[in-house]
């Protein structure tokens, strides 16, 4: 999953959950899980969408967190 994000003035309304699930849903019926390098500012919204920790990463933008769904 790259670039998932919800304007703010949106959030808090279930739209990133439900574009997580959308996401989710599409990465298993083709028999595949979801991976996504999460921001540390975005690791809690992704626990709650049900994403594990799988360990630490490196972007352009500065250290991540691998998650897997």
């Amino acid at each position: 999953l790259d670039g998932l994000f919800v304007e703010p003035e949106q959030w808090r309304r279930g739209i990133g959950g439900a574009l997580a699930d959308a996401a989710t849903h599409v990465a298993r019926r083709a028999g595949q899980s979801l991976l996504v390098i999460a921001s540390p500012a975005a690791q809690r919204f992704y626990e709650r969408c049900g994403f594990a920790v799988e360990g630490p990463a490196e972007t352009r933008f500065g250290p991540a967190v691998r998650m897997s769904r």
